[in-house]
């Protein structure tokens, strides 16, 4: 498997006071307890600098509810921070099931930063074939940053099962699991910026790392998918969009993505799919 090189390393700005308020505020971890009496719900309060406290419930085995973590879409200075999902299991997530709505994800953080999910189990997250796509494992969007997916197990989702969107820059995917998961890739990278339903136009995203994954030979239902994609294409940057291969990022960089190699010898037993941007840069 042909591994990214990385450029130079830029950090981000300094942190500004909204940023240091969220690094003091006090810190929400859902974990699953032994004594948990399922499916009752842990409730946390996700905190923010300068909005009220928005209560969530992030049951230890969730079926068809997710927990969201989501801040002002529209402003990046408006974030959560500092929130963590710990060893839990979300399962039987979707609307194949008879539900009426497509379900989007089982952990959605929007406009968040310095978060993580580790440990967890997501299975049977699954649409119906026409909506099969709009649902993940874990979905970053709207300015997410810095933040950690690692050690999780992603298995049977319909779409992709790690999204990225609109400007969700410098987030880590390490020592997943993947199996039977994937509609066009296992990282999908996608904004919203030339339909007509668009709220207002996205942009890319940037510096986002994928490593060390255990991967499965083909994506859900047996699809043959590549590791990753990006809508519009790897090199494209709307107008009216930071462009920060100026600045030397990539949009994204993968190292140590393994294939099953039943036989030990050392040649993997298939390999993914090639990657096609869908659609053309705006």
């Amino acid at each position: 498997m042909a591994l990214l090189r990385r450029g130079p390393h830029h950090a981000l700005p300094p942190p500004r006071l909204d940023r240091i308020r969220h690094a003091r505020a006090p810190r929400v971890r859902w974990r699953r307890r032994p004594d948990a009496l399922l499916p009752e719900p842990h409730v946390g309060q996700e905190r923010r600098a300068h909005q009220p406290r928005v209560p969530l419930a992030a049951p230890a085995r969730l079926r068809r509810r997710r927990p969201t973590f989501a801040s002002n879409r529209d402003d990046p200075a408006g974030f959560s921070s500092h929130n963590r999902v710990e060893d839990c299991v979300f399962e039987d997530i979707g609307n194949v099931g008879g539900e009426p709505d497509a379900g989007l994800g089982g952990v959605v953080l929007s406009n968040t930063r310095d978060s993580a999910v580790l440990r967890s189990t997501f299975r049977r997250l699954v649409n119906r074939p026409a909506d099969a796509g709009l649902i993940h494992g874990v979905y970053l969007s709207h300015h997410a940053t810095g933040n950690v997916v690692s050690h999780n197990t992603f298995r049977t989702i319909s779409g992709d099962p790690i999204r990225v969107r609109d400007a969700s820059h410098f987030n880590t995917f390490h020592h997943n699991t993947f199996r039977d998961a994937g509609e066009a890739a296992i990282f999908g990278d996608w904004y919203c910026h030339d339909r007509p339903e668009c709220v207002r136009r996205e942009c890319p995203s940037f510096g986002n790392a994928l490593r060390y994954s255990d991967l499965g030979c083909t994506g859900h239902g047996g699809a043959v998918v590549p590791l990753f994609y990006f809508h519009h294409g790897r090199a494209c940057v709307p107008s009216g969009c930071p462009d920060l291969f100026m600045s030397g990022e990539s949009r994204l960089v993968t190292s140590g993505n393994s294939l099953p190699d039943r036989d030990g010898d050392g040649t993997a037993d298939c390999s993914l799919g090639p990657t096609q941007p869908r659609g053309s840069c705006p």
